[in-house]
């Protein structure tokens, strides 16, 4: 597997590869512009053979974007999990047919949840609604009585900004559009980010780059990128906000431009919201393309090759954890029986102790099938999940608990979610306790240290390293069996600040009852584990 930069020769690649495979394209994602647009975060290519796949990362570096491929399936898969293993992200495709969709499945992909999606305004990011492709011809002659309308609409702008066009050009007009970007970007924020880089480019056989101009005042620009031979993409789109009513001019000024290349359809891209939609829906378009997002879930999670020897090397351990911890405090709080999520239950020493200690039924719940294989031995019922994504069940509990520094390999915003989701299932006087790894044992103690453990021939090495630019803790496990490696697994964790936690948790409807050291230092700033406990109001 080859890593690639997106570079000119890589795009030279991209248009070698996609004239092969798929000549008369019309799809977005096919395009130049999309790839660098979409993989803007880091992003870069894995090659293998006459294979080819892009990737980049969310904004918020919460997941890792697969926004196109060429090639064979298994080349997919092992893409992803050559993605997941250096990263250890969860994978987003982008951009999958419908009528995919079952196939990808059966591979090991997994449609979004109910309550799953790409952020909080958007189901499936750019692809929540269709790709809208329209013909630029009909779109730039406006005959007949369905496009009346915008035949209205287009000569009222004319007539009153007398709108001309011409090519763009890097050194004449860059700074006067990176000014009207900036301008556009504090109405629609997240514009500057997105389309600044296609001021880099100017037209060529590729791509048509125009500025628009009323009265030599520069008002707009307008990027197109090839598809194919027939299509173009409508890559960007800056205007001058105080103009009103000029987008559809500008667009049809473009598709004059495009057709004088040979072009016979435009296609403006899927939307993240309605109002966009129905905007391009004016272009009367003739094809609509559906897509979705897929989440790729075929590789082995943290803990699924931990499980098999988890209880051997950890079982003590955690045990402590929870007798000092969470089991501390439920008699403190003298609360000896309920209805009791555990989440993260692992192979549910947590839930054996409850169990020995008080009448509970509890939900095992954890993100790695393997481990619940054992938890389910001490559970009532037992729930493959994510903590971030779990589902809208109706049950409330009296109880939530997370043992062993489970919360820990949550980044803000999953652990903001995973609260929320607590908000919403706790009782009204019931319990969210956990312990919780401090900033002191992750950024300091752990800071690049190696060491092992051993049970007979049976050997794990540990390696953390600290990731000072992600604020996070890589941990490389690796379980030697008579001196020879059987596997590896990468866990990645993060720290936030006690206040931090106080405050999503308050800002959920919590009240905190207590928070102390697992040991019983009163020196919490020295402190490795911290214990929480917070009552719903």
């Amino acid at each position: 597997m080859k890593e690639l930069k997106l570079n000119k020769a890589t795009e030279r690649l991209f248009d070698k590869i996609k004239n092969s495979n798929r000549p008369s394209t019309l799809r977005f994602e096919d395009s130049w512009l999309y790839i660098l647009q979409s993989c803007r975060y880091n992003g870069g290519a894995l090659k293998e053979n006459d294979e080819i796949l892009f990737y980049g990362f969310k904004q918020d570096n919460s997941g890792i974007i697969i926004s196109n491929f060429f090639g064979k399936n298994k080349f997919l898969i092992s893409a992803c999990e050559y993605l997941q293993d250096k990263y250890n992200l969860p994978i987003i495709y982008k951009n999958v047919k419908n009528e995919d969709v079952a196939k990808f499945v059966k591979m090991g992909f997994k449609t979004y949840n109910e309550s799953e999606n790409w952020d909080d305004n958007s189901k499936f990011d750019d692809q929540t609604f269709p790709q809208r492709i329209f013909n630029l011809k009909k779109f730039s002659e406006m005959k007949g009585k369905e496009y009346a309308l915008l035949r209205q609409e287009i000569n009222k702008a004319n007539r009153k900004y007398s709108i001309q066009c011409k090519e763009y050009s890097m050194k004449e007009d860059r700074m006067k559009i990176e000014k009207l970007l900036r301008k556009q970007d504090k109405k629609v924020p997240g514009g500057y980010a997105s389309q600044s880089m296609f001021l880099d480019f100017e037209s060529d056989n590729d791509h048509e780059s125009l500025i628009y101009t009323s009265k030599n005042k520069i008002i707009g620009f307008m990027i197109s990128d090839r598809i194919s031979k027939k299509c173009c993409a409508g890559s960007g789109l800056v205007y001058d906000t105080d103009f009103s009513g000029i987008t559809l001019l500008l667009c049809q000024l473009m598709a004059k431009e495009l057709i004088k290349k040979g072009f016979k359809f435009m296609n403006l891209q899927g939307s993240e919201h309605k109002n966009l939609d129905q905007w391009k829906l004016k272009f009367k378009p003739k094809i609509s393309l559906i897509n979705q997002h897929l989440i790729f879930t075929n590789k082995n999670k943290p803990y699924d090759k931990l499980s098999s020897i988890y209880n051997k090397f950890l079982i003590g351990l955690s045990e402590e954890t929870w007798k000092k911890g969470i089991m501390k405090e439920l008699k403190n709080n003298d609360i000896l029986h309920g209805d009791v999520l555990d989440a993260g239950a692992g192979t549910g020493i947590g839930a054996r102790l409850m169990k020995n200690q008080g009448n509970f039924k509890i939900l095992s719940v954890d993100s790695s099938n393997k481990m619940l294989t054992t938890a389910k031995h001490f559970s009532d019922k037992i729930l493959n999940s994510n903590l971030d994504s779990l589902p809208n069940i109706k049950k409330k509990f009296d109880l939530i608990v997370s043992g062993f520094d489970t919360l820990n390999y949550l980044d803000k915003k999953r652990f903001k979610k995973f609260i929320d989701w607590c908000s919403n299932h706790v009782k009204k006087g019931g319990f969210v306790i956990f312990d919780y790894s401090t900033q002191k044992l992750l950024h300091k103690d752990w800071k690049d240290k190696r060491y092992s453990q051993k049970f007979g021939e049976d050997k794990i090495l540990w390696e953390h390293k600290y990731d000072n630019k992600n604020k996070l803790s890589n941990t490389k496990i690796t379980f030697l069996k008579n001196g020879s490696k059987k596997w590896t697994e990468k866990h990645i964790q993060y720290a936030l600040s006690p206040r931090e936690i106080t405050g999503i948790l308050n800002g959920a409807g919590f009240k905190k009852t207590n928070q102390r050291d697992l040991e019983g230092s009163s020196n919490l700033k020295n402190s490795n584990t911290l214990v929480f406990s917070f009552i719903k109001k």
